[in-house]
């Protein structure tokens, strides 16, 4: 999957990270971040981390109060 990546303008709270893919447009996917490009490898670095070990999906958020996005 060939991946866009997009830098935006920092946010002075947090690094963040959108990734996504299209389903209607084949093959192509984008990356935007916002913060120190270094911080957003470790970060993905963590997250993919974690995930390997996960076994089950957690349960769908309310978004009560939006902790995290």
């Amino acid at each position: 999957m060939k991946i866009a990546l997009i830098k935006k303008k920092d946010d002075p709270l947090a690094v963040r990270i959108s990734l996504g893919g299209f389903k209607t447009m084949g093959n192509m996917g984008y990356l935007t971040y916002r913060g120190d490009l270094e911080q957003v490898k470790l970060l993905l670095a963590n997250a993919l981390a974690g995930l390997k070990d996960v076994k089950t999906e957690p349960e769908i958020s309310n978004d009560d109060g939006k902790k995290y996005a």
